[in-house]
């Protein structure tokens, strides 16, 4: 049996909160809030007071939206949306594979928090979360937490009080950085910057890699001795995007439904890229910013580097539920949307035709900016017709309708090229900003993708063959080893949102001890919900996925205490 939609989650909601007021609850300013989440499926709600914040706890904004948000539309309800997770989520977060190598955990525990001090990312005052919740979330016994604290007190990095907690001291020496907060995306691309400094763990799902295809190596073959000396030629400044890209993005997004000139087209350096200049255009400190809840934490960073509070809609399995979108986008003010709807990140949900037209109308009857990410929308499984972006459907352009793209998911993570549609004015403004962040994109990459941007029909059949066959082998190792665990198929794209029957961010931590690295769905979450969720990656190779599924089922053993399935043969030897 599946489990139940992702638009079925409550969203827990603040009654509390006056209409167009917008008070942050800061570090400063600790409030307690009491919240309500609205029924579902049949239960009551229940009401719950949230704690007190600690100094290093996520900044947390009462919204300002008049309509009900959620399925029960009986009463005016208004959510609150965090930066980032809960406290100590994302203090495992920025500890990383702190357990890996030799010694006693408490030791590698403490060494681990006096770098994250001396680094300044844990600054003076900042309070540490409770021993026994962290010892919870870290799947450690309560005694390495104690021990690891003691040792600190001990070097005079924190301080305990009773009644207070564990306190980072000031110390003279140490540098702090200003202002500095890890994001919501850190835990997703903390491998890469591992990557040539520590080995890390062997198998690493952080991030929704796409294996790259072959005809990337054939496209840069092809280039001619002519060929090179004619773009060495140029002056390699394209603020715009090569000239001969841009004609074929245009033609490609006008196939697609959506009539497009070259000229309403700006290259950029990868889909994340994309994101950044259009919340540096929409976005001003202290704007609000409508996402997905799940959504994609790159999305999440770009529109936080802006200044922007993020306010979130629940998914179910056709995206974004729209029920309430009017009445907040009226009472509010929301500066933008984001919204991916062709498999969406993490659920690889599909927004059907209908929905896409009524946000279109919506927004554009609003003049509430709306930033599309289509980048995994080559990742799709079989030959079904995938609706045109929304884009293309009246009254985007009155929005207007901003539609990101990217071949880094299509063809290899390593060729980053994105791509901006929007109407000529703004892209102009975006290519403004565009050249104020790197003077254009590498022209070399450009080229290439100029190459390969017509074949992508083409390559279609054997990218959708590959995904498929990598998805069903993924499923039936889950389903035949790890049972309880539940999902909803996805329509497409790299990844299963996977729901656990235990809480995923102690699971994560003993999945990281049995060398497969994994992210906490809080982590997607805009309000640390999915607390019992996991984004799995299926794209790699069937023997590395089969060894990984076997560290999972280790890592759940533990969770659950359940030893007598190790006799149970090694799933490596069940793959054929």
């Amino acid at each position: 049996m599946l489990q139940r939609a992702v638009g079925e989650r409550p969203l827990v909601c603040c009654q509390a909160a006056q209409v167009r007021q917008r008070r942050p609850v800061g570090v400063s300013d600790p409030v307690a809030v009491d919240v309500e989440a609205p029924p579902a499926s049949g239960r009551s709600g229940a009401s719950r007071t949230l704690p007190k914040q600690s100094n290093y706890q996520s900044t947390c904004y009462l919204s300002t939206h008049a309509g009900m948000i959620g399925h029960n539309d009986s009463a005016v309800q208004y959510p609150i949306d965090k930066k980032w997770t809960d406290q100590v989520s994302k203090l495992v977060s920025d500890l990383g594979d702190w357990s890996s190598g030799r010694g006693a955990l408490h030791e590698k525990l403490s060494t681990r928090l006096v770098a994250l001090i001396e680094e300044g990312i844990l600054a003076p005052g900042t309070r540490l979360p409770s021993e026994r919740s962290f010892a919870r979330d870290l799947a450690v016994s309560r005694t390495t937490v104690v021990t690891a604290y003691e040792s600190l007190r001990t070097t005079g990095m924190v301080e305990s009080r009773h009644g207070s907690g564990t306190t980072v001291l000031a110390r003279q020496q140490l540098v702090t950085l200003p202002d500095e907060q890890p994001t919501l995306g850190a835990p997703i691309f903390r491998p890469l910057l591992a990557r040539g400094v520590e080995s890390g763990p062997p198998i690493s799902f952080a991030c929704a890699e796409v294996p790259g295809l072959p005809v990337v190596a054939e496209a840069v073959r092809s280039f001619s001795d002519e060929d090179l000396s004619e773009l060495l030629c140029s002056s390699g400044y394209f603020p715009w995007g090569l000239p001969k890209l841009r004609e074929e993005l245009a033609d490609m997004m006008s196939s697609e439904g959506l009539t497009t000139t070259p000229d309403e087209i700006l290259v950029t350096t990868g889909a994340h890229q994309a994101i950044g200049l259009c919340a540096s255009l929409f976005v001003r400190p202290g704007d609000l910013v409508l996402v997905e809840n799940p959504t994609y934490p790159g999305c999440a960073d770009a529109f936080a580097s802006a200044g922007g509070r993020l306010v979130s809609l629940p998914t179910d399995e056709d995206g974004i539920v729209l029920d309430g979108l009017e009445r907040m986008l009226s009472a509010s003010v929301i500066a933008a949307a984001f919204v991916i709807p062709t498999f969406q990140n993490p659920t690889g949900s599909l927004m059907g035709e209908h929905r896409r037209r009524r946000l279109a109308e919506i927004a554009g009857r609003l003049r509430v900016p709306v930033i599309e990410d289509q980048a995994l929308a080559r990742l799709r499984y079989d030959s079904r017709e995938v609706p045109p972006p929304i884009a293309s459907y009246p009254g985007a352009e009155r929005g207007p309708v901003i539609t990101v793209g990217s071949l880094s998911k299509a063809l290899w993570a390593g060729l980053r090229v994105g791509w901006i549609r929007a109407p000529h004015p703004w892209i102009d403004r975006l290519a403004r900003r565009k050249v104020a962040s790197d003077l254009g994109s590498g022209v070399l990459d450009q080229a290439v993708a100029a190459r390969l941007v017509s074949r992508l029909d083409e390559l279609q059949p054997d990218t959708s063959k590959l995904l498929a066959g990598r998805l069903e082998n993924t499923e039936m190792l889950l389903r035949s080893h790890l049972p309880r665990w539940r999902w909803n198929p996805p329509a497409g794209g790299p990844s299963l949102w996977v729901q656990l029957p235990f809480e995923a961010l102690p699971f994560c931590q003993l999945a990281l001890r049995n060398g497969v690295e994994l992210v906490p769905g809080s982590l997607f979450s805009t309000d640390g919900s999915f607390e019992d969720h996991i984004r799995i990656p299926f794209t790699a190779d069937p023997t590395v996925m089969a060894e990984a599924v076997e560290r999972m089922r280790a890592a759940s053993d533990a969770m659950t205490g359940d030893a007598s399935r190790s006799e149970q043969p090694r799933l490596a030897e069940l793959v054929v």
